[in-house]
């Protein structure tokens, strides 16, 4: 029973590809009636079966999008209107938004501010927006379905460091590329000073007494909180325990709980992923008085309410800076503009 659900959802993942394809090809035609490729160029192309490329074909075809002229081949539908709420204008840049690894389902409140940012600045370039999701993880694979999209212009936020080559391969082809979140040597990216939050915070956690910290996840891009964290400590002639640094997340809660059991008296938790109502039900759970003395950071910017006594420390991340620099940068490399490298934004911390 497994291997038949996963070859279906191989076989919907291909589909996918080549209907986004399609629709892309169609995009591009802007009214005209053009040739598309063939059942067998596109089976070669994607490396997918036949009866699959059929089947998509078969469903633009039945929604009008392409008309099948026997003997000749399939033609874009020059009568039939995109779906969308004006008509297409010529010359205005198709913008792929990807985010991540391209496989994202849900979105956290966090990332869908940063998106939400990106949704309401790119249009006024203007633009055409295009969400780009990806079905593989292989470098080479991701390179082929980006380029497979068709793009004028890619905002990038956050991608996996595996996918920093398919970054550059990419702008030295001349796709207007711009990262978000993150920076890549060569490639013009606007990020967060995330090194410089975990600075600040270290700052004022040491003047509250702070001194067992439990930070995670302590992977890239946030280990760049920890370093900051860590640099302030220092300076002040303290060194953490980095053992109560945890990489992954998703565990978090059950090693904190063998921290405590250990008798390690917790007194800061900084999670980049944590939200603050479930883990202060679980602290206090664990330890009904912990709230006393133990300082809860979250680096979101999302304040969620709390029914608790924890003092809280707060990122607050500028999300529509974000986007009004991500959309400016994009703007410049499109008028060939020299623009720069690297724009960090600062983030400030509030304190609840």
């Amino acid at each position: 029973m497994l291997m038949v659900k996963m070859m279906s959802d191989s076989s919907i993942s291909e589909y996918m590809k080549i209907r986004r394809y399609m629709m892309n090809e169609i995009y591009r035609a802007n009214g005209q009636s053009v040739q598309v490729p063939t059942i067998l160029e596109l089976s070669r192309k994607f490396k997918v079966s036949r009866p699959t490329v059929s089947k998509a074909m078969k469903a633009l075809t039945e929604e009008g999008y392409i008309i099948g002229k026997r003997g000749i081949g399939s033609f874009t539908n020059p009568k039939f209107k995109m779906p969308l709420s004006s008509p297409l204008e010529k010359n205005v840049p198709l913008v792929g938004i990807l985010m991540g690894d391209g496989m994202g389902v849900h979105y956290s409140s966090y990332c869908s501010r940063l998106l939400g940012a990106l949704l309401n600045h790119l249009p006024y370039l203007p633009s055409y927006i295009h969400l780009v999701s990806l079905s593989v993880s292989d470098p080479d694979q991701v390179y082929e379905e980006i380029r497979n999209e068709r793009l004028d212009g890619l905002v990038w936020h956050n991608p996996e460091p595996q996918n920093f080559e398919v970054c550059r391969r990419l702008r030295s082809e001349g796709m207007p590329l711009v990262l978000g979140g993150c920076h890549c040597d060569g490639i013009s990216s606007v990020d967060f000073d995330f090194e410089d939050a975990g600075y600040q915070c270290g700052k004022i956690l040491y003047r509250k007494g702070c001194r067992n910290v439990v930070f995670y996840p302590n992977v890239f891009p946030w280990s760049l909180e920890a370093n900051g964290l860590l640099r302030a400590y220092r300076e002040e002639g303290i060194v953490l325990n980095e053992n109560l640094f945890l990489k992954d997340c998703y565990t978090a809660h059950e090693k904190i709980r063998d921290i405590l059991s250990y008798g390690i008296p917790v007194d800061a938790i900084y999670g980049q992923m944590l939200t603050y109502n479930p883990i202060e039900d679980y602290l206090l759970e664990l330890e009904p008085d912990i709230y006393k003395r133990c300082t809860l950071v979250a680096s979101g910017g999302i304040v969620v309410p709390s029914r608790h006594p924890f003092h809280r420390l707060a990122y607050v991340v500028p999300f529509d800076e974000y986007g009004k620099q991500i959309s400016a940068v994009l703007r410049d490399v499109f008028a060939g503009k020299e623009v720069p490298e690297r724009i960090s934004l600062k983030i400030t911390i509030e304190s609840a």
